[in-house]
C-alpha cells in the first residue's frame, strides 16, 4: 500500500511539471509577450556605390569594414520575424572628394513594432581613393615541361592587354597580369578560359579589392610547333653601328629552344640588339632582350638574357701600319717604294693599333712597271678606313 502511495506522488509530481510547461508555452503563444534578442555580425552593405564611381571615386576598404551587432525588443512573433530581415548600410552617394571620411551606419530592422535598443559600430571610417584605369600587359608563365621534346608549346591570350579599373593606390603597384600554363598538360591545340594573376614588378601577388568589372577569366589558346635550338648573337643597332664598337665577353645564354611556326624561314641564330642609348661609362654588364622574329615562336622566359660587354665609343686616329704584297704573280718581283703607311682609321681607340689591323696591297692584277696601288686593312675588329692611302709599287719580270 505505501508502495503504490509512492508512485502516485511520484506519478502526480510529473503530471504537475507537464501541466506547468503547457500552461507556460499557452501563454507565451497566445500573450506573445515582449522579449529582447541581440543579433550579431550583421555584414554592412553600400548604398551609392554607382554614383562615386561616377564621380571618378572608389570606396577601397570595403572588405575590411566590420560588421555591427544589434539588440532589438518587441513582441515575441515580430523578434522572430526581425531576425533575418535585418540589414545595415552605408549611404556613399553625397561623397565628393577623396580622403579619409566617417560614415554613419543606418540599421533597418525590416518589421513594424521591433525597437532597436542596442548597437555597436554607429560609424564606420571610409577610405576614398582617386578611381583610375591603368592598362597592363598579359603574359604567359610557362610550368612543367613538354611530353614530347621534339616540340614547344606556345600558349597565346586572347588579349594582349587588361585594361583595369580601381583604386589608384592599388593599381599603382600592378605591373601586368600572368596566368600560369601548365604545359606538360598539352598535347594538341587547345582553348580554354584561365585565371590570372595581378603582380608587381617584384613578381610578388597583388590583391586589388576595388576593381570594378574585371574579367573573370582570360581565353588562351595552345599550340604545339617543331622545336629547334639556336645560337644567340649580340649585336648593335643599326644605328649605333657607325658611333659604338661592341665587344661580347661573356653571355648568359649561348643557344635557347624556338618553336618553328614557319617552315620556309630559314634562320642560322635569333639576336639580342644593343642600343647605345642604354650604354653607361664604366658599366660592363646589362640586361637584354632577343628580338622576336616573324615565323618563330620564341618563349618569354627565354627572351631575357644578361652579358658583359665592352661598348667602346669609336674614335678617328691615325695610325702607321707596315704594308706587305698579297696574291703576287709567278715570276713577278715586286717592291714597294715605302713599307709602311699612315691611315686614319675609325674605330674604337684600344684597337686603333698595328696590333688588331694588319696594312697590305693587293698585287695579283698588276704588270711589269710602276703603280700605285691602294692599301687595304685586315683586321677581326670593327674598324674602317677613313680615306684611302696609295703606296708605289714596282713590278718586274723574271
Amino acid at each position: 500500500m505505501i508502495k503504490k502511495l509512492k508512485n502516485l506522488k511520484i506519478t502526480m509530481k510529473l503530471f504537475s511539471v507537464i501541466l506547468a510547461i503547457v500552461v507556460w508555452l499557452i501563454l507565451i503563444y497566445t500573450l506573445d509577450p515582449t522579449i529582447t534578442q541581440t543579433v550579431n555580425n550583421i555584414p554592412i552593405t553600400f548604398t551609392g556605390e554607382e554614383e562615386l564611381n561616377a564621380r571618378g571615386l572608389v570606396l577601397k576598404n570595403k572588405n575590411e569594414i566590420d560588421t555591427i551587432n544589434v539588440k532589438i525588443s518587441g513582441a515575441r512573433s515580430s523578434v522572430i520575424n526581425a531576425l533575418p530581415l535585418i540589414s545595415a548600410e552605408v549611404d556613399l552617394s553625397d561623397i565628393l572628394s577623396e580622403g579619409s571620411r566617417t560614415e554613419s551606419v543606418t540599421v533597418n530592422i525590416g518589421v513594424s513594432g521591433v525597437m532597436m535598443v542596442g548597437r555597436t559600430n554607429p560609424a564606420v571610417k571610409a577610405e576614398i581613393d582617386k578611381l583610375v584605369e591603368k592598362e597592363v600587359p598579359v603574359k604567359i608563365i610557362r610550368a612543367g615541361s613538354e611530353k614530347n621534346k621534339q616540340t614547344i608549346v606556345e600558349s597565346k591570350p586572347e588579349v594582349s592587354t587588361l585594361v583595369l579599373k580601381g583604386a589608384q593606390s592599388e593599381l599603382s603597384s600592378v605591373s601586368e597580369a600572368q596566368i600560369t600554363v601548365d604545359v606538360s598538360a598539352i598535347d594538341a591545340v587547345l582553348t580554354q578560359k584561365m585565371d590570372y594573376t595581378l603582380v608587381d614588378d617584384e613578381n610578388t601577388k597583388v590583391t586589388c579589392q576595388t576593381l570594378v568589372n574585371p574579367p573573370e577569366k582570360i581565353m588562351v589558346t595552345s599550340r604545339l610547333y617543331p622545336r629547334k635550338s639556336l645560337p644567340v648573337e649580340i649585336v648593335l643597332a643599326d644605328s649605333d653601328k657607325n658611333d659604338f664598337a661592341l665587344e661580347v665577353e661573356s653571355q648568359s645564354k649561348e643557344k635557347i629552344d624556338v618553336g618553328i611556326k614557319n617552315y620556309d624561314i630559314d634562320m642560322s641564330a635569333v639576336y639580342a640588339v644593343f642600343n647605345a642609348s642604354e650604354y653607361k661609362n664604366g658599366q660592363s654588364e646589362y640586361s637584354l632582350q632577343i628580338e622576336d622574329v616573324e615565323g618563330l615562336y620564341i618563349p618569354d622566359e627565354s627572351k631575357e638574357i644578361t652579358a658583359k660587354l665592352l661598348v667602346e665609343e669609336k674614335v678617328e686616329k691615325y695610325v702607321t701600319l707596315k704594308v706587305e704584297t698579297r696574291n703576287v704573280p709567278q715570276k713577278a718581283i715586286i717592291s714597294l717604294l715605302q713599307d709602311s703607311v699612315t691611315i686614319l682609321l675609325r674605330g674604337a681607340e684600344s684597337k686603333l693599333n698595328s696590333e688588331f689591323v694588319k696594312g697590305y696591297v693587293d698585287v695579283s692584277q698588276v704588270g711589269p712597271g710602276q703603280i700605285e696601288l691602294p692599301v687595304n686593312i685586315e683586321t677581326d675588329e670593327d674598324i674602317t678606313m677613313v680615306d684611302e692611302v696609295y703606296v708605289e709599287v714596282n713590278v718586274s719580270m723574271q
